[in-house]
């Protein structure tokens, strides 16, 4: 059975952020926080429920921020940063070329307010067939429930699936789940059409 449908991960893959961290909380707080590395943490677990669908990542910032003694009311500004991505225009070129022949679907590990934010602002709605936000699957990657969501919602039998992510550990839950799929990394590339093609190519799909 050949390949019917390629899912893209997003960040790693598609995108990847606009600033530095240190650059970011400069740009949230107005400086550099010490020892920020334990407040980046916080602040990557606090969005982990939210990326599960549960509730906003802006309504659980300002409690991380008070324990941290910062100002809570930056949180909108983090908000803001941490949507702010540099999309690969070469990579959705290509994109666009694949979906004259195959289905070009968006799978991707989101809180609620950054994934309208990709769909809305950045135009991914437009960009691929169908989007898939873990917030609105109710699971996240690397659960072997989100492939097999996606599988359910849409007919498609996973073996039709190819899929790409720049994390191993998806990758290997994709592979348990009946699809193919291989480790992608925006930020390994010297050319990353080249290096997508490449890919592409050991599964039949050629560009």
């Amino acid at each position: 059975m050949g390949i019917e449908v390629i899912l893209f991960d997003a960040d790693g893959v598609i995108q990847l952020p606009a600033r530095g961290v240190e650059d970011m909380l400069r740009h949230v707080f107005g400086f550099l926080p010490e020892n920020y590395e334990p407040l980046v943490h916080d602040i990557v677990e606090a969005e982990k429920p939210c990326q599960w669908g549960d509730g906003e990542f802006a309504a659980r910032l300002p409690s991380v921020f008070e324990r941290w003694n910062l100002d809570p009311d930056a949180a909108p500004r983090l908000i803001r940063a941490w949507a702010t991505v540099a999309v690969d225009a070469d990579v959705a070129q290509l994109i666009g070329i694949l979906r004259n022949t195959w289905l070009c679907w968006l799978a991707s590990n989101q809180e609620p307010s950054r994934a309208r934010h990709m769909s809305e602002r950045l135009g991914y709605r437009e960009v691929f067939d169908r989007e898939f936000y873990s917030c609105e699957l109710g699971v996240a990657k690397p659960d072997l429930e989100y492939f097999r969501k996606i599988t359910r919602l849409t007919g498609i039998a996973p073996e039709s699936m190819l899929f790409l992510d720049d994390r191993e550990g998806n990758v290997a839950a994709a592979k348990t789940a009946g699809l193919h799929a291989v480790r992608f990394n925006l930020r390994e590339c010297e050319s990353a059409p080249a290096e997508l093609a490449r890919l592409l190519a050991r599964f039949g799909v050629n560009v």
